[in-house]
């Protein structure tokens, strides 16, 4: 597949990822608010309701640090996603910029195009975009291992 290819592909696997996980989100805290409105304290007595106090603060910690731990995560690879949003977008806009100067280089040259010191540095920059995309796309596999 070619390095254009894999950046059309990427840029629309963003968009869906996106969407996929905002309805997640959604669907997780309203099913979590349904839950938690069924349950009640109402019925309970008061030597429940203490031992449930009890048992909620340290349930609540543990709950918390796991919250915050996966929300790091979470956050570090939504970071390390747009940062790949980022250099596909680079990569396209290189890809333009070396069409519209391989093309200026034909009208000028039919019989052949020489590639010019201005795209070949295009060139060579957007095989930088393509190595640091690579290194972007191994990142975000490490840390959503997680």
């Amino acid at each position: 597949m070619k390095f254009l290819d894999r950046v059309k592909k990427d840029l629309q696997i963003a968009v869906k990822e996106g969407t996929a996980l905002w309805k997640e989100g959604t669907a997780v805290l309203s099913t979590e608010a349904r839950r938690m409105a069924k349950k009640g304290a109402a019925t309970m007595t008061a030597e429940a309701k203490k031992k449930a106090k009890a048992g909620v603060v340290a349930t609540a910690r543990k709950g918390a640090a796991t919250v915050t731990a996966e929300a790091q995560r979470m956050a570090r690879v939504a970071n390390l996603r747009f940062q790949l949003f980022q250099q596909n977008q680079k990569a396209r806009n290189k890809f333009a910029e070396i069409g519209g100067q391989v093309y200026d280089s034909a009208l000028k040259n039919p019989k052949g195009v020489r590639l010019n010191a201005n795209t070949r540095r295009q060139i060579s920059e957007a095989k930088l975009i393509e190595g640091q995309i690579k290194k972007l796309k191994s990142e975000i596999a490490r840390v959503s291992k997680g």
